[in-house]
């Protein structure tokens, strides 16, 4: 079904865009690009290569700081299969409340061939981060709303929402939330293990028709790959940028299955992930993830 398709595609970036990188994805209500723009706006300054909260010139605490993302250039990514392909707009990710708060929304728009004609699915799938303000930031919890529509003309329309709730045990920092990024010689490693667990509910047409909890043991390894003076991604120049490898080993508590998967990402000093390149899933290709625009700017 295109709906469980187009779910793992969602699951994806979020769970390796916004819980690994950001712990917020913000996306266009309408599923096409915001508009949100840095030009004749305030910018702020940080020190870190992920920053979850930054300064005026003065010192004083931003309001908020955001990025805007595309993915895939924009372009659509087509199923391995080549019968389907999911659109999503620019990104936003946005921190509040002096780095405590993400909140978030991630539209994409599906379009895949049958024997009956086209199957299309919007998913818009909206969250809230919250975060410890230490140095580096560490995620609470986070709460993502998904609601997906199936509408196949002449035959169906339907809708369905689930929610969902991950914690993990004992709570993760970001990792590339640090001053001393670029300090760090190639081939630097850090390991973290932890529990994940994802408690969930799906409802169609106001009837809950499954909900349950899920758990894995999770374990992750940062390496340094490149030590980068500068980086241009989408016609913009960046300085002091760092090249991380994760990898995610993942163990289902109830199944024993195992996975393993690796992320490439970029890091600027005060500005954060400039290009990141998320693995593939088991119906979509990999796709990069750039930096469109952003209220920092580099010291």
């Amino acid at each position: 079904m295109s709906v469980r398709r187009t779910s793992v595609a969602m699951k994806a970036f979020r769970s390796l865009v916004g819980l690994v990188e950001f712990g917020a994805i913000a996306i266009g209500c309408d599923g096409g690009p915001s508009g949100l723009s840095s030009a004749g706006q305030p910018t702020y300054l940080s020190d870190s290569f992920s920053p979850t909260r930054g300064v005026d010139a003065s010192g004083a605490a931003a309001p908020e700081v955001w990025w805007r993302m595309r993915i895939n250039g924009g372009a659509p990514i087509i199923s391995t299969d080549g019968i389907e392909a999911v659109t999503f707009a620019d990104q936003e990710i946005r921190f509040s409340a002096g780095g405590t708060m993400g909140t978030s929304l991630l539209a994409a728009t599906s379009k895949r061939s049958n024997p009956f004609g086209t199957v299309t699915t919007q998913t818009r799938q909206t969250g809230a981060t919250r975060l410890l303000a230490t140095t580096p930031a560490t995620i609470i919890e986070q709460t993502y709303d998904e609601v997906q529509r199936v509408t196949l003309p002449g035959i169906t329309d339907s809708s369905s929402e689930t929610t969902f709730v991950l914690t993990d045990s004992p709570a993760q920092r970001i990792f590339a939330d640090r001053t001393d990024l670029d300090q760090l010689p190639v081939g630097h490693a850090e390991e973290a293990s932890f529990t994940s667990t994802q408690t969930f509910s799906t409802m169609v047409e106001g009837r809950t028709v499954v909900e349950g909890t899920q758990s894995a043991m999770v374990h992750q390894r940062w390496t340094v790959v490149e030590q980068l003076p500068t980086m241009t991604v989408l016609d913009r120049d960046y300085r002091r940028v760092v090249h991380v490898e994760l990898v995610i080993d993942t163990t289902d508590s109830m199944t024993g299955q195992t996975s393993s998967q690796t992320q490439e990402s970029w890091y600027a000093a005060g500005i954060g992930a400039i290009r990141m390149v998320p693995p593939p899933d088991v119906v979509f290709p990999s796709a990069p993830i750039e930096l469109v625009d952003t209220n920092l700017r580099q010291k």
